[in-house]
């Protein structure tokens, strides 16, 4: 284009992308030609890069072309405008397509109960949902500074978590582990997590998906029966106790009983022998009746 915007040369494809052929376009003004392009971005660039002598270089959607996207380059000179202009529609609703993953992906992720995490292939934090924010309290800055699990982590868990964590970066073999994680009061909840790698058509990892579970009241359910069966395994141990001792006690007077009473079955026993086994199974049997 010279500094008035006619059109010196346009190739082919330039005219194929504009929906004009060269000879419709070559001595005409661009003002005259595409009206609606004096409100554009590109005619603003176009101005500024003449008037600096300065390369310009933008994205622009173009309702006048079928709503296509263009990624324009403004090269300025003395006579006038050279414009190196694409067509990147594909490339823009790729990125509108992976947008909308991305905004799907965060809502579903903030829908869960669960703390759900990514981390890039070397384990470094890319993203936490709205759950782990509002549980830990950390910032979003303090979460993604690579230092996020160590300021909430259990001090007695921190080891064997890292070392397992390390282990599946390694391998890409999936993580999981139980440990305790500080709330944004203080307090320290037990949590199952698990991570799986999203494996790319390499076989390489790319990143990691997690979640971490909430599983405080099952680990005190399970601690309380911990405790009972120890309770239980301890009085069932007291109770053979007190049989075999009980059992051993109550044996004892039956020797002096079962000899006192063959006493009296014999013939001709004097009157002290009788009064004395008398006195034994007596004393004896009120022996038995109180260990009973």
């Amino acid at each position: 284009l010279d500094r008035e915007w006619h059109f010196l040369f346009i190739n082919p494809q330039g005219a194929k992308i504009l929906g004009r052929s060269p000879e419709q376009l070559l001595g005409i003004s661009a003002d005259d030609a595409f009206p609606k392009w004096k409100h554009t971005q590109l005619r603003s660039a176009a101005s500024e890069a003449l008037a600096t002598q300065t390369t310009r270089h933008f994205e622009e959607r173009f309702s006048a072309l079928g709503g296509h996207w263009l990624e324009y380059h403004c090269y300025p000179s003395d006579e006038g405008l050279t414009l190196y202009f694409r067509d990147i529609t594909g490339k823009k609703v790729a990125e509108q397509h992976l947008k909308d993953r991305e905004r799907q992906f965060v809502g579903l992720a903030n829908a869960i109960p669960q703390l759900a995490y990514t981390e890039n292939a070397d384990g470094r934090p890319q993203y936490f949902n709205r759950g782990w924010y509002i549980y830990t309290g950390l910032s979003e800055s303090l979460s993604l500074d690579g230092h996020a699990w160590k300021r909430v982590l259990h001090p007695d868990d921190e080891a064997a978590t890292s070392d397992r964590w390390k282990r599946s970066i390694q391998t890409g073999v999936p993580y999981q582990a139980e440990f305790r994680l500080r709330r944004h009061d203080g307090e320290f909840r037990w949590f199952l997590a698990r991570a799986v790698p999203d494996i790319d058509a390499t076989g390489g990892v790319v990143q990691w998906f997690g979640t971490c579970t909430d599983i405080h009241e099952v680990k005190q359910i399970e601690e309380n029966l911990r405790i009972t069966e120890i309770a239980l395994r301890e009085a069932d141990r007291r109770k053979d106790v007190f049989i075999a001792t009980l059992s051993h006690e109550l044996r004892n007077p039956l020797a002096p009983i079962r000899t006192s009473a063959r006493l009296l079955d014999m013939p001709n026993v004097n009157a002290d022998d009788l009064a004395r086994s008398r006195s034994i199974i007596s004393r004896q049997v009120s022996h038995m009746a109180a260990l009973l």
